[in-house]
C-alpha cells in the first residue's frame, strides 16, 4: 500500500532495515567469497575464520541505521535513539572479539568483559546526544560508565600485559582531571 503522497507507506521502516542487513550480510559473505577464490588462487593463506566477529559489527551497524536516517527529524531521532544501546554492546563485542581473535589472547577476557557494561553506558550517552535530555539517564550512563571503567583499569591492570597495563591507569587520570577541571569551570561561570 502506498503513502498518499506516492511514497514509501508509513511503518515500512522496520523492512527497510531488514532488507539493509541482509544486503549487508549478503555483501560481506560475497565480498569473503570473492578474496577467497583470489587468495586460493595466488596461493595465499587467507584465514577467514579470523573475520567471525563481524556478526557483531553487521548487526551492531544496523541499529544505527534508523538513527543516522532519523537525524534531519528531531522528533524522529528521539524515537530512534534506544537503538544505540543494543548497537553499542554489538560494536563492543565486535572489538572485544576481533583484538581476541587476531592477537590470539584469549586470556584478554579476564579484563575486557567489563567493556560490555561500559557499552551500554557509552549508548546511553548517544542517546543523550540523540536529544533524551532526561538527568536520570545521565547519572546512569555516568556511573555506569565510571563503574566499568575502574573495573576495566583495575583488572587489566594486574592481568594485561605490555603497555595495556598503564594505558587504564593513565585513562583514569585523565578522565579525572577531566571531570576535576570541568566542575572547576562550572563553578567559575556560576559565580559570574
Amino acid at each position: 500500500m502506498e503513502s498518499p503522497k506516492g511514497g514509501i507507506r508509513r511503518g515500512s521502516g522496520g523492512a527497510i532495515v531488514t532488507g539493509i542487513v541482509l544486503i549487508m550480510f549478503g555483501g560481506f559473505f560475497l565480498c569473503v567469497t570473492l578474496a577467497t577464490t583470489l587468495f586460493d588462487r595466488w596461493g595465499i593463506d587467507f584465514e577467514l575464520w579470523k573475520f567471525w566477529p563481524v556478526i557483531f559489527l553487521i548487526p551492531g551497524g544496523a541499529f544505527y541505521i534508523p538513527i543516522i536516517l532519523s537525524l534531519p527529524r528531531p522528533e524522529r531521532r528521539r524515537q530512534m535513539a534506544g537503538f544505540a544501546i543494543p548497537g553499542t554492546i554489538l560494536l563492543m563485542l565486535f572489538l572485544i572479539f576481533s583484538y581476541s581473535t587476531w592477537t590470539d589472547n584469549w586470556e584478554a577476557w579476564g579484563y575486557l568483559w567489563a567493556a560490555i557494561p561500559l557499552s551500554v553506558g557509552l549508548g546511553m550517552y548517544v542517546m543523550i546526544l540523540l536529544g533524551h535530555r532526561d538527568r536520570g539517564l545521565f547519572i546512569t550512563a555516568g556511573w555506569l560508565s565510571g563503574i566499568s571503567l575502574v573495573l576495566l583499569t583495575i583488572f587489566a591492570t594486574f592481568m594485561a600485559g605490555g603497555l595495556l597495563r598503564f594505558i587504564g591507569p593513565l585513562l583514569l587520570i585523565l578522565v579525572g582531571v577531566v571531570v576535576v577541571v570541568v566542575v572547576l569551570l562550572q563553578g567559575a561561570t556560576n559565580r559570574d
